[in-house]
């Protein structure tokens, strides 16, 4: 029987969620204080079962609770095919508790319309918009008004890629 791309991506999500299971459990034992793990997703873990299942399992298997997991899914496979699995996947994932970033915001396939109708709790801004970052010119407009909108929707940002001080200034 041969192996699909699915089933690749699949194992490895397995594995990288075993990884982070055993860290996360090594890191609450020795005392380390963290706010969160990220874990990226991609388009073909929700093609491949029900992925709340296989990250809950993982996480039991070392008795990690879910609250430090944060799923992140690139905007291309949150948004970008309108694919019915992956949004019904996301909601059950936020509605288990999970919380779900959207990485790479404003690559290509941004809709406002989604933050309306998928759960998000974080917009990543990709670092190609902060590289771009100075005062008065239009890439500050953008950034003020996803900043602004997403405050008012009680989702909150990180901006990716923050190298300079001004940048980190700029965007304060």
């Amino acid at each position: 029987q041969a192996t699909t791309d699915v089933d690749v991506a699949a194992k490895l999500t397995q594995g990288m969620l075993e990884m982070v299971a055993a860290d996360v459990r090594s890191w609450l034992e020795s005392g380390i204080a963290f706010q969160h793990v990220g874990v990226n997703i991609s388009s073909a873990d929700f093609h491949s079962g029900p992925l709340y299942d296989r990250i809950s399992q993982a996480l039991a298997r070392e008795n990690v609770p879910l609250k430090p997991v944060i799923l992140e899914v690139t905007e291309s496979v949150y948004l970008g095919q309108n694919d019915p699995v992956v949004a019904q996947e996301i909601k059950a994932l936020w509605a288990n508790g999970l919380r779900i970033a959207l990485d790479d915001f404003g690559t290509g396939f941004a809709s406002l319309t989604h933050l309306l109708t998928v759960p998000v709790d974080i917009i990543k801004i990709d670092k190609s918009f902060v590289e771009q970052l100075r005062l008065g010119d239009r890439g500050m407009a953008i950034h003020e008004g996803l900043i602004g909108l997403a405050k008012k929707l009680a989702i909150r940002v990180i901006a990716e890629g923050i190298e300079t001080e001004d940048q980190g200034r700029l965007l304060e």
